[in-house]
């Protein structure tokens, strides 16, 4: 893991957890557009092959999957952090971890 950013590393108990939240519902919308422009993606890719300028509908969600990589990299050290500081209310049950 990077080093933890100074930012990360003072925040009080509250505001981890505040940050903590706010990610993980930020993540939830972002997987949630992800798995809506899958399906999208798949019936392009099937027409696609019927009629090639579908491919053109395609969504590759960088975006999105760049912001879920920077959000679970925020999430990592806000878990360090809070584990570092003995933040009560923080466990990994309640974060959505895989």
């Amino acid at each position: 893991m990077a080093e933890m950013p100074s930012e990360i590393r003072d925040m009080p108990c509250p505001e981890i957890e505040s940050d903590m939240a706010r990610m993980t519902h930020q993540s939830a919308d972002l997987e949630k557009q992800i798995e809506g422009n899958r399906k999208k993606n798949q019936t392009a890719w099937f027409l696609g092959m019927l009629f090639p300028p579908t491919m053109l509908a395609v969504e590759n969600d960088k975006p999105a999957k760049s912001q879920l990589n920077q959000n679970q990299a925020r999430r990592d050290h806000l878990i360090v952090a809070s584990s570092e500081k003995g933040c009560s209310s923080l466990n990994r049950a309640d974060h959505n971890f895989r």
